[in-house]
């Protein structure tokens, strides 16, 4: 068993019994189980013990439907923001997603801040 596989196994297996982490009840993660990229993601939420929504779009077509709609592709692993307004941002690229979590919920990695991801996560339309 490879290292990523040890990780989504582990993520099914405690997906029943963990609770959803209070403080990101506003994320959904889009993903499907064979998705490397996702992977990435996954390895994030663990180390900082976090437990979000997640949706597989492989599963469930109106996960895989919602995505098109926003975003335009299929393409995974997706972080969907519900923002305290009420407007919801759809955030792409697993190298972004695990940057925003780090900065929300933990420790940044100094070397991935930049102003170019801080317009991604504060674009407004």
């Amino acid at each position: 068993m490879t290292f990523g596989s040890r990780i989504v196994q582990s993520r099914i297996e405690m997906g029943a019994t963990r609770e959803l982490s209070a403080e990101a009840r506003d994320l959904t993660l889009f993903h499907y189980r064979g998705c490397w990229y996702c992977r990435r993601v996954w390895k994030a939420l663990d180390e900082l013990d976090l437990v979000i929504a997640e949706k597989d779009i492989l599963e469930d077509p109106d996960a895989k439907h919602e995505i098109m709609a926003a975003r335009g592709r299929r393409t995974v692993p997706v972080l969907r923001i519900a923002l305290p307004d009420g407007r919801v941002r759809y955030m792409g690229q697993s190298r972004d997603i695990v940057r925003y979590l780090r900065e929300r919920f933990g420790e940044p990695d100094p070397e991935l801040l930049s102003d170019q991801f801080k317009r991604i996560v504060f674009k407004t339309e």
